[in-house]
């Protein structure tokens, strides 16, 4: 060992010494079965969510062994509870160890509880796109006769520090009436974007006097929220304000459709990043998007 290695080992280890107790209970030798299970703190709260086979010890061996033992015999909810309060168990004992902040057993539950809320409403919501995407349409339709279909997008770019809007008009016979596109000097979360994308195209749109419009989105959680607005997010508060919008139409609807079935929005999203303000094409189409048209019409 080289000397200033062995000096400062030798120097430190004289003037401190690690405490291996656990941090909360000062009890045993601090590993992960103590702080996960065997910990005072930590089987309260085992105990007050209905698992008493684990408070008991009913669970023995290392932690990899309690984990099994745990998987051979749980059910996939109680497994996914059990993984919930153990990384709120964790993440108590290092604030109390790094920041000194303290949570009861209570703030323990609580927070577990709420993630396994959010998890299963997650799950809910897969379950809900899986079903809606292997319905909705993969390809471009035209709308019913008397209506006109408008296709939006959004693109976020980060590295530009700006998003990209677009939309396209077409008439129930596929032809081409009109596109935008706007480059919005923000950088947004995804589906914001989307809802902005959106309310442009309802304010756009609206000056035309169409009375049927079809507003089209790759965006589910948009189109969505655009039938109920539960929620009091940035997001929310924008689906609001394209609510709002609605009265400006005879009848409006809001469709959710796969990415192929929305490449010229696409596109015109894409290209925006490159522009400068706002952009508007009308009768003729501007040529970067003339290939997806065709292909759309086909």
């Amino acid at each position: 060992m080289p000397f200033c290695v062995a000096n400062c080992y030798g120097s430190c280890s004289k003037k401190s010494e690690i405490d291996t107790r656990c941090s909360w209970c000062l009890v045993r030798n601090e590993d992960a079965t103590q702080v996960l299970f065997d910990c005072s703190f930590a089987r309260m709260v085992w105990t007050n969510v209905g698992l008493q086979e684990v408070d008991s010890g009913g669970y023995e061996g290392s932690i990899n062994d309690i984990f099994r033992q745990l998987v051979s015999v749980c059910t996939p909810d109680k497994l996914a509870l059990i993984a919930l309060i153990c990384w709120n168990l964790w993440n108590r004992r290092n604030r109390w160890v790094w920041d000194k902040v303290s949570t009861s057993e209570f703030g323990v539950q609580s927070t577990e509880v709420n993630m396994l809320q959010e998890w299963r409403h997650s799950q809910l919501e897969k379950q809900k796109h899986h079903a809606t995407s292997s319905k909705s349409p993969r390809r471009w339709q035209k709308p019913d006769e008397g209506w006109v279909k408008i296709n939006i997008d959004a693109a976020v770019f980060i590295e530009f520090g700006c998003t990209g809007v677009g939309s396209v008009i077409r008439d129930w016979n596929g032809g081409f009436i009109r596109a935008r596109n706007q480059n919005i000097e923000a950088v947004y979360q995804p589906r914001e974007a989307e809802a902005i994308a959106l309310k442009e195209t309802l304010s756009w749109v609206k000056e035309f006097g169409y009375r049927k419009c079809v507003f089209v989105t790759d965006a589910k959680a948009l189109a969505d929220a655009c039938k109920t607005v539960q929620g009091r997010t940035y997001f929310h508060s924008i689906v609001s304000g394209c609510i709002d919008l609605f009265k400006h139409y005879d009848e409006v609807l809001v469709e959710f459709v796969h990415r192929s079935a929305n490449a010229v929005a696409h596109s015109l999203a894409r290209a925006a990043h490159s522009m400068s303000g706002v952009h508007e094409w009308v009768v003729t189409a501007p040529e970067f998007i003339s290939d997806v048209l065709i292909i759309d019409s086909i």
